[in-house]
């Protein structure tokens, strides 16, 4: 009987450290300071479409999970997110949702540069998340 309550509380301990760990994780992301990151490249939306469907493999390789900086014209707009893009290029960028972060108001038409994590080719258009605004320029 012992050993079953030895056994209970270690993994209450260990389901504990778990929770705080995911709770640590969701209040504070893994980019938690993007704007101090050091981009891996900077490309219009058209440039990255263009790269990821020439080669899908080798930029999912050499541009998955890497800071970049994105410029484009809003397409459409939601509660968080925003596609940037034109007819068949389009980018889905995805805002952080931490307490700390706010979109910025975007309309359509509106010229944005963003700092954001690529993820990659999602069907038909390119997945970035985390992103940031950097600047916005009215249309």
């Amino acid at each position: 009987m012992k050993n079953f309550f030895h056994r209970y509380w270690l993994w209450m301990a260990a389901a504990a450290l778990l929770l705080t760990g995911a709770i640590i994780w969701l209040v504070f992301p893994p980019y938690g300071n993007l704007a101090s990151e050091v981009s891996e490249g900077s490309f219009t939306t058209e440039e990255l479409f263009r790269e990821f469907t020439g080669d899908p493999t080798g930029t999912s390789l050499r541009l998955s999970g890497k800071v970049i900086i994105l410029e484009g014209k809003v397409a459409a707009t939601d509660k968080g997110y925003i596609i940037l893009g034109q007819e068949m290029v389009l980018i889905r960028c995805i805002f952080r949702k931490t307490i700390y972060d706010r979109k910025p108001n975007l309309a359509v038409g509106d010229s944005v540069t963003l700092k954001c994590v690529c993820r990659g080719l999602n069907l038909m258009e390119v997945l970035v998340t985390d992103c940031i605004s950097i600047n916005k320029v009215s249309r």
